[in-house]
């Protein structure tokens, strides 16, 4: 899918169907346990976003008429090109089989080409099983190619040869491709549209609600990143927080479970610690999670973000039906209530932070403290590297000789004379 540089904020993200609040002071919010000096107007970096093309909903909608093929059992006529049909077959060449001439119950689509062609004054195998009926038994003689041991390696005694295939046709099977009609689209459209034009526009806002929640979720990371410089954190209720600890140790139970291991054996052999060191990252981990919950409600409150049952379900089921379940219910039974529950509130606040936030520009410096430890700063700047495209498809420099050494190659001589990097050999394949 294409993807475009978000240089304004977005004005709404229809994956949630939400009516954002107008935008208000940015006085600072705060309870007994958190102090959030800032939530509007925070500055976050841009970044690419998924958009819908047309080439993308017709893709979508193939797809989806993909899953309407219907197919028919034929006893009423012989086979045809086009059709699927179930064989068994025995080759033989001089009235001796050969290996790999035979199969039970093979399915085999007239027309694929995939079986032996016709060849001179023999016709192709695929070919002469059409126009043949359910429950015949037949012969066919075919001529393999002569370089079929190319493809088939080992079957060199093949080349050239001809050969008797004994088949049974057990069962010839229609396959009926959909076509995009109004009727078609009467009775499947999950959203009732009449006509193959409201269809298009149906899956255009399908994929766009889905390309938004992705959106959202991809730029949620840098939203609280922002909002988290904007918290002070007072107290946290130990009560939560043991709460939090109980269901993370609980998930990891379970896992442990699921895979047949004691939780001990399981947390040494998966994460390689103990049980006081698990619960050492397991309390970091919550203690985070708390203060995120407390600021999520907090906002949720003082915005009147809270969604009644009814929305709530509706937008479950929204990403429900993205990640590819049939209702919220099913997803609920999925991942759990609670944990459904808390997704959605998140995305709610994250969807009004975006909207009332302020996006610059990103900062395109190369950043240095992602590259090795050990990079040679007098190589350089990567990205300034004439001809990056190629160094970047090298694997690991880290294989390439020291640098120190390269006086004693044949060529170059001195790697600080080149100039053009657009003809610079791979070291790999200097001597």
């Amino acid at each position: 899918m294409k993807k475009r540089i978000l240089t304004t904020v977005i004005a709404t993200v229809v994956a949630l169907s939400m009516v954002a609040c107008g935008i208000g002071s940015s006085r600072e919010l705060s309870n007994d346990y958190i102090i959030i000096h800032q939530y509007k107007g925070l500055e976050i970096a841009e970044m690419a976003l998924l958009e819908v093309t047309d080439e993308d909903v017709e893709n979508r909608i193939q797809m989806e008429l993909m899953e309407h093929i219907e197919h028919r059992n034929i006893t009423d006529r012989p086979a045809r090109e086009g059709d699927q049909v179930t064989i068994d077959f025995l080759g033989s060449v001089d009235g001796v089989p050969f290996d790999g001439g035979a199969a039970e119950n093979h399915q085999l689509h007239l027309g694929s080409g995939v079986f032996i062609g016709p060849s001179g004054d023999y016709r192709g195998f695929e070919e002469q099983i059409m126009g043949r009926n359910a429950g015949e038994s037949f012969d066919i003689t075919v001529r393999f190619p002569d370089d079929y041991s190319v493809w088939a390696h080992g079957m060199e005694h093949l080349d050239g040869a001809v050969a008797v295939f004994n088949i049974n046709l057990h069962a010839i099977t229609e396959t009926t491709f959909p076509q995009l009609t109004d009727q078609w689209v009467q009775a499947n459209s999950r959203r009732g549209s009449t006509t193959v034009e409201e269809y298009r526009a149906e899956i255009r806002e399908q994929l766009e609600e889905s390309n938004n929640i992705v959106n959202v979720s991809m730029l949620q990371h840098r939203v609280f990143e922002a909002l988290m410089e904007h918290v002070e954190v007072l107290n946290i209720p130990q009560e939560m927080l043991d709460q939090e600890i109980a269901s993370q140790e609980e998930l990891y139970r379970n896992l442990a479970a699921s895979e047949g291991f004691e939780f001990e054996d399981y947390l040494q052999l998966v994460w390689q610690m103990d049980y006081a060191m698990f619960i050492d990252v397991v309390t970091d981990l919550a203690e985070d999670s708390v203060i995120r919950q407390m600021v999520i409600e907090l906002i949720m409150e003082h915005e009147n973000l809270t969604l009644s049952e009814e929305e709530m379900y509706e937008q479950i089921e929204k990403i429900a039906f993205i990640a590819g379940m049939s209702s919220a219910t099913e997803y609920i039974e999925a991942f759990g209530e609670e944990a459904v529950h808390s997704m959605v509130n998140q995305l709610r606040v994250v969807e009004f932070l975006i909207e009332h936030a302020e996006f610059v520009e990103s900062d395109d410096e190369f950043d240095w403290d992602a590259m090795p430890e050990d990079w040679p700063e007098d190589w350089g700047d990567p990205e300034d590297w004439e001809d990056w495209e190629d160094w970047e498809d090298w694997e690991d420099w880290e294989d390439w000789e020291d640098p120190e050494n390269w006086e004693d190659w044949e060529e170059p001589e001195d790697w600080e004379d080149w100039e053009d990097l657009d003809g610079m050999e791979n070291p790999e394949d200097l001597d």
